[in-house]
């Protein structure tokens, strides 16, 4: 991985949902944190990256932009086919949408 990508969590990571809250309310990319359960150790939010239209909501938004990329491949770093490819495997299928039915309805508002 380059850039950013190396210290973005992956999809399972202990570090997921395992941080504390030190009063920061965005990540590294101004994202709002948690996203989840609870806070994750880090820079990056791991969950926000499901947010794909990033309203601080997991909901049908997300889910029509994943619909409007379905089955598309050659999804590529820090593109993932406009990130619908959550599961970052270069393709957008039924892996993405379990990642995001994990999340469903999970806001950070």
């Amino acid at each position: 991985m380059q850039g950013y990508d190396a210290y973005v969590l992956a999809m399972g990571s202990a570090a997921e949902d395992a941080g504390i809250d030190v009063g920061l309310s965005d990540d590294f990319f101004a994202d709002l944190r948690p996203m989840g359960t609870a806070f994750d150790i880090g820079a990056y939010e791991f969950t926000v990256a499901v947010d794909i239209v990033t309203d601080g909501n997991i909901d049908i938004l997300d889910l029509s932009k994943i619909a409007s990329q379905w089955l598309q491949t050659g999804c590529t770093t820090g593109e993932w086919c406009e990130g619908t490819d959550l599961d970052m495997n270069g393709e957008v299928n039924i892996g993405d949408f379990a990642v995001l039915a994990d999340h469903w309805l999970l806001t950070s508002n």
